[in-house]
């Protein structure tokens, strides 16, 4: 056998596409916010949206959370994924925590039977080791 019928033969081989390192930016934030939602499930908590757009913004996660003191309540997260979980910590801004507010204030109004409940606003840290870790109450609107 040649090397061009080898070469040739080896480009039609699958490739190793689904490495963690091939991922784009978007599939890895599809798969954050997913492991963010187990975690949420985990404690109780039922998905109500993902990924919600609003003319303020996008909510990554929006949940109901069971509270022992407060009954049900809305949880708007945020999902950072980043090489640390410092480095995730430090990328989500005023700013950005404003346009989220904005947003979540938008997804109330479209959703009045869950205007009573108390709400709170947390982010969910991953890095690239796979840990994860929720801040409740990480800032207040």
């Amino acid at each position: 056998m040649n090397a061009r019928s080898n070469s040739k033969n080896r480009a039609n081989e699958p490739q190793p596409c689904d490495a963690p390192h091939a991922l784009t930016s978007y599939q890895r934030g599809l798969a954050g916010e997913a492991r963010a939602c187990v975690a949420y499930e985990a404690r109780g908590a039922e998905v109500l949206g993902q990924r919600c757009r609003m003319s303020g913004g996008e909510i990554d996660l929006v949940l109901r959370q069971p509270h022992a003191l407060y009954g049900d309540m809305i949880v708007f997260a945020e999902v950072k994924r980043r090489k640390t979980l410092q480095q995730a910590a430090e990328s989500l801004q005023p700013r950005q925590q404003a346009r989220i507010a904005r947003a979540a204030e938008i997804w109330l109004a479209d959703h009045p039977k869950y205007q009573s409940m108390t709400c709170r606003f947390d982010a969910v840290l991953l890095d690239d080791q796979g840990r994860i870790e929720v801040i409740e109450n990480a800032w207040m609107a």
